[in-house]
């Protein structure tokens, strides 16, 4: 439990920055989407490099039983504040300071984010060696994250309400999110301990740390299995970032319901509290691959009567995002793969990768959601959208439902077809 509470706290920052930060920048500082949607753009891409260094680190500067817990124990701190900090936008007498601001915290966060995620989530890997156990872990992270992101969802604009729907409250907000993200990552360093695998003996053969990165990353990229699961993780994080980017947008401007806002919350984070631990009955049914699978499938069936629905009410909303939320709750799969994609590197090349096949995952993850960002911005700016406007034009309303139901509907359907590849199920047997 104290391992999963770690993204308890930490999804209540990543679900509020997702859903809430670039509504934060258009309508309460006022800079322009496109402008916003291009700076998470670059500051993810920089982000994502900074995985495969991060891992990269992980892997050589790791001593056996401290291979991820000093990292978390060194950046819980800096973590909290610079999550403030985004929320905390200075005025300056000329935009290019803001925009100056928001570039430099919102790098900052990423890799400060990485140095603390990435060890967290290798953890999963280095405190049970058993598969049952991993898959448990996974299950209750799961469930730990549908909890936060239901109280971000559901409450959050509330709670800015409540303390005076200003800039200022924003911060307030954030500020309480961040000191519960950083004490559930210092519970987690105190509480677990490390399961040192065996080294192995290849690595003493290779002399130079050039051949030993090369040959690092020639196993990263020839592990098959991984290869497949990176490309789905980059389509499934577009998927999930375009989700909560679009959502206030679509609902309040589409559908001319803000008040559907925290029950469209609640809808897709509630009833995530039985189905992912249901869903581990599936899994043991179908195996991971295909309950991930069915998942995207029920994603594409949700969004389409959300699309087709939206003119007729609410109720058409209300249970397509259900849909959507049932197909989520096999989302928790994708770690557990990973974590073979691990055992079955260290099987063939005779090198464990936790570090670098988890962040080199992370480094396509966090491009999709860079991207799914970035193209929220863009459309948004591209239809002229008016953060003051009662009434968006014709166009705006277009660009906000391409970006809520057309591009969640593609970007699941190619997560699908990936994972039609993936045979590890079956390697697995033979083995």
């Amino acid at each position: 439990l104290s391992y999963s509470g770690g993204t308890l706290g930490s999804n209540f920052l990543s679900a509020c920055i997702n859903t809430y930060l670039l509504v934060y920048y258009t309508n309460f500082i006022h800079i322009s989407p496109g402008i916003a949607g291009s700076i998470m753009l670059v500051s993810k891409i920089l982000d994502a490099v900074s995985d495969i260094i991060i891992g990269l680190l992980i892997e050589k500067m790791g001593k056996p039983g401290a291979k991820a817990r000093p990292w978390i124990r060194c950046m819980c701190f800096p973590f909290i504040l610079i999550s403030i900090s985004l929320f905390c936008v200075p005025s300056f007498s000329a935009p290019a300071g803001q925009i100056l601001y928001i570039f430099v915290t919102y790098n900052a966060f990423c890799t400060i984010y990485t140095a603390l995620n990435i060890p967290y989530r290798a953890l999963n890997g280095l405190i049970t060696e058993n598969r049952k156990e991993r898959e448990l872990l996974s299950l209750l992270c799961s469930i730990f994250t549908t909890v936060s992101s239901m109280i971000v969802n559901s409450f959050t604009l509330a709670f800015v309400q409540k303390a005076g729907d200003t800039r200022y409250s924003w911060t307030l907000v954030v500020s309480i999110y961040a000191v519960i993200s950083g004490l559930s990552y210092y519970i987690c360093y105190k509480t677990e301990r490390i399961i040192a695998p065996a080294v192995s003996p290849q690595r003493a053969s290779v002399s130079s740390r050039f051949r030993i990165l090369r040959h690092d990353l020639s196993c990263v990229f020839r592990n098959k299995y991984w290869r497949l699961l990176a490309v789905n993780s980059f389509f499934s994080s577009m998927t999930i970032s375009l989700n909560g980017g679009s959502m206030y947008y679509f609902l309040t401007d589409v559908c001319h319901e803000p008040r559907s806002i925290p029950v469209v919350g609640m809808i897709l984070s509630v009833p995530m509290l039985f189905l992912v631990p249901l869903s581990k009955l599936w899994v043991n049914r179908w195996g991971l691959r295909n309950s991930l699978s069915a998942g995207y499938i029920l994603l594409i069936l949700g969004r389409i009567i959300t699309g087709t629905g939206s003119a007729f009410g609410t109720l058409p909303i209300y249970l397509g995002s259900f849909l959507f939320a049932v197909g989520c709750s096999t989302q928790w799969c994708i770690t557990p793969l990973l974590l073979h994609s691990v055992d079955y590197g260290e099987k063939i090349f005779g090198i464990r990768q936790d570090g670098m096949l988890l962040s080199s995952s992370s480094f396509f993850g966090k491009c999709g959601a860079a991207f799914g960002t970035a193209i929220c911005g863009w459309i948004l700016a591209l239809t002229n959208y008016r953060h003051h406007a009662l009434f968006q034009p014709p166009t705006v309303l277009h660009g906000i439902q391409v970006l809520y139901v057309y591009l969640p509907i593609l970007f699941s359907a190619v997560s699908f077809i990936i994972l039609l590849f993936y045979n590890m199920d079956s390697y697995r047997k033979a083995d």
